[in-house]
């Protein structure tokens, strides 16, 4: 199979990855689910990092010309509480976001904005942010240029994320 996924928590949690796991096992042999490593191993759709106690981190990322949309996820360790905001290139920033909180809203370019900071994953207890961009219009690009989300450590005992950033052209 090639799903050419980038979303949910991507340790076999997933629904979809449990699904699959129903379909092999010591109970069903000679039965084999074979899937694509990445089509993507040579874009910059992953960033991870540490974030401490107290702490705020900046991760950037790039967004090309005729964009249309940029969808993400930043996934940490349940036992941990991160406030998130979203950076566009010309520095305007989104409120901060803490767990099961929203903020949606467009930035003075037009390029509309959502940031989802969900409750805790009911399949792995892991936290998931979700953010989108999209450009003003129908057939409007994102702003281009260097974008930063900022992960703020409110309780930390892990402190380990992983984010998927993929852009619609």
């Amino acid at each position: 199979m090639s799903l050419g996924a980038l979303s949910g928590p991507l340790d076999g949690t997933s629904n979809y990855e449990q699904t699959m796991d129903t379909y092999v096992g010591d109970d069903k042999p000679g039965k084999v689910i074979v899937i694509a490593a990445g089509n993507s191993g040579g874009d910059k759709v992953h960033a991870s990092g540490q974030v401490g106690q107290g702490q705020t981190l900046g991760t950037t990322f790039q967004v090309g010309s005729q964009t249309r949309a940029v969808i993400a996820e930043v996934w940490y360790s349940g036992s941990d509480r991160m406030d998130f905001q979203l950076v566009d290139p010309n520095s305007n920033t989104t409120d901060w976001v803490t767990a099961g909180n929203e903020v949606e809203g467009a930035y003075p370019s037009g390029t509309q904005v959502g940031v989802y900071c969900e409750n805790p994953n009911p399949n792995n207890g892991d936290m998931q942010i979700f953010f989108v961009l999209v450009g003003p219009g129908n057939d409007g690009a994102v702003t281009t240029g260097t974008y930063r989300f900022d992960l703020r450590g409110q309780t930390i005992a892990n402190g380990r994320f992983d984010a998927w950033i993929r852009n619609a052209e």
